[in-house]
């Protein structure tokens, strides 16, 4: 376990329980301080809208100079950006990381994601043609899913 990775998560932390958002939480296992649990709430105004997503975040030896691996689970959204095994396809948690960005920089770019997503690279093809070509039941099938997160199982 390298001391820096352990330091910079650390840090993390503590920076996204003083300065995070109320809709962004965020903490490592008791075991393991490279696995972390996150839950993001839908940005407001969307059809995401409350909706509550979890995610499992791993990070490496490595970081911050590598991202950490992010996947979707439980209740995955129906998004263009997300594969369907939960996967988040996201340009700073690939070639455009940078060891500047924080924990909350990750889930808070995550969150903004669900609000806004980007077509131009699809990782789920079928909610990219329903969003471009319906965006009415793209809504539909979103704001659908976003009320089963609700559930506590």
């Amino acid at each position: 376990m390298s001391k820096f990775s352990k330091r910079k998560l650390i840090a993390d932390l503590k920076s996204l329980n003083q300065e995070g958002s109320r809709k962004i939480f965020s903490s490592p296992f008791e075991t393991n301080l490279f696995f972390w649990k996150s839950i993001i709430l839908g940005p407001y105004l969307t059809p995401m809208n409350n909706g509550v997503f979890k995610l499992f975040l791993e990070f490496s030896n490595n970081y911050p100079n590598s991202p950490p691996k992010v996947k979707m689970i439980k209740e995955k959204p129906f998004h263009p950006n997300i594969y369907v095994n939960g996967q988040i396809c996201l340009d700073i948690l690939q070639k455009k990381w940078s060891p500047g960005f924080s924990l909350e920089t990750i889930l808070t770019s995550i969150q903004c994601l669900l609000g806004d997503p980007n077509t131009e690279s699809p990782a789920y093809l079928a909610a990219s043609e329903l969003y471009v070509t319906n965006r009415f039941e793209y809504y539909r099938k979103v704001v659908k899913v976003s009320k089963k997160s609700w559930r506590f199982s």
